[in-house]
């Protein structure tokens, strides 16, 4: 490169740490003591979620081998390289990037330079939104199929909705790229907001509340005969 740098390829060889030397002339090397660490190679099994939206945020783990506990350990998500969190030599999480709808390749390097020797596929989502919910009441004791009505819903498989909170999660049946189904869990007399997510952790909300109201009872019946006419 110049009088102060040099580039070199590393030859295949085994885990471990090498000395690094240079020769001008092919006899005399330096003895400088510089030193090379070959890592073992990175493969990859399984990432989770597989999706989030197309801006990104979405904390995803990704499984494998070969991972190391170094200070270039990145994911490549689509183009956008991403630092790593390392947890263990299976194990290690990352931050998508806002990147397009569609699906994205994600790789994993361990010294930014070298990647994975197979990728994975993450697919990036379009925004979702809710325009309505029906009906916007039921039971305190659940069982109310709720249609929401929005989208687009993509991603049939994932989609889940929360009725308040976390506690309160339940998967959504797929209908249309317009519309979910929610079956409404057991839940406490409360007026509570319904959230849908595609991959359990970005949440778009209703503008509409869900009412759970206290179980109605027929106790009686006055007069409790009448003729065939009604009335």
């Amino acid at each position: 490169i110049d009088s102060t740098a040099m580039l070199c390829r590393a030859p295949s060889n085994a885990a471990g740490t090498v000395a690094v030397e240079v020769t001008m002339n092919g006899h005399d090397f330096t003895t400088s003591g510089a030193a090379f660490e070959y890592y073992p190679a990175v493969t990859l099994a399984s990432v989770s979620p597989r999706m989030g939206p197309m801006s990104g945020n979405t904390v995803v783990e990704v499984y494998g081998s070969g991972f190391v506990d170094s200070p270039l350990l990145a994911c490549r998500v689509g183009s956008v390289d991403t630092p790593a969190v390392f947890k263990s030599s299976s194990h290690l999480t990352c931050v998508t990037p806002a990147m397009a709808a569609g699906i994205q390749g994600v790789e994993v390097t361990t010294n930014g330079a070298d990647f994975s020797t197979n990728s994975l596929q993450f697919y990036s989502v379009e925004p979702i939104t809710i325009d309505a919910i029906s009906p916007v009441s039921g039971p305190e004791r659940g069982g109310t199929m709720v249609t929401v009505t929005g989208g687009p819903f993509t991603a049939p498989e994932a989609i889940v909705c929360e009725f308040g909170s976390a506690a309160y999660r339940v998967p959504a049946t797929w209908l249309s790229e317009g519309a979910v189904a929610c079956p409404s869990p057991a839940h406490e007399p409360a007026s509570t907001e319904i959230r849908l997510s595609t991959n359990g952790q970005q949440f778009v909300v209703s503008p509409i509340a869900f009412e759970f109201q206290h179980v109605s009872v027929v106790r009686s019946v006055y007069p409790s005969s009448g003729t065939l006419l009604g009335g």
